[in-house]
């Protein structure tokens, strides 16, 4: 069955075809890998998530080769799909994409190496608190709430007065 999804994954309505290769697993992988390098960004950005639903350990590097893609929507599938991984490779390339110029990359890479609990995401993480978009902020402190830093308390605390959360200290 996986050369038939992999097949429709190739087409506009390979969407439909993701999840029943998922479900597949370990088979699918090697394709998923190779259709990381198609020349179609959709396709590589889908086979990415794909990788990430299915959590095998080979598609790390991938993944992680697939963090210096030109297209955004490819940058910001792997990283989320790297998010579940917990793998100590993914968080260096995903701290260099804390500064990445299209927000979402941003956000997801802060995501995933909020779950990472890896400690060295932590200072990367605090400068983004600066950054201008509320939206890069917000994905900083959700980050450092995740890697359960006792010095982001003091970070958080400030951002309860950030207009963006909505919420105002006493």
């Amino acid at each position: 069955a996986v050369t038939p999804l992999i097949a429709a994954l190739n087409s506009y309505i390979g969407d439909d075809a993701i999840w029943p290769l998922c479900e597949i697993g370990r088979p699918a992988v090697r394709p998923l890998m190779s259709l990381l390098e198609h020349k179609v960004p959709y396709f590589r950005s889908k086979a990415a998530l794909a990788l990430g639903r299915i959590g095998d350990g080979r598609a790390v590097e991938p993944l992680i080769k697939a963090l210096k893609d030109t297209e955004n929507c490819v940058r910001q599938a792997a990283a989320r799909a790297l998010r579940d991984f917990h793998d100590p490779r993914a968080v260096l390339p995903l701290i260099g994409l804390l500064q990445d110029p299209y927000g979402q990359v941003c956000i997801e890479a802060a995501s995933a190496l909020g779950e990472s609990g890896d400690q060295r995401a932590i200072e990367p993480i605090k400068q983004l608190i600066e950054a201008q978009s509320p939206y890069r902020r917000s994905a900083a402190a959700r980050a450092l709430g995740k890697l359960g830093s006792v010095e982001a308390i003091d970070i958080l605390r400030g951002l309860l007065n950030d207009e963006y959360l909505g919420v105002q200290s006493e």
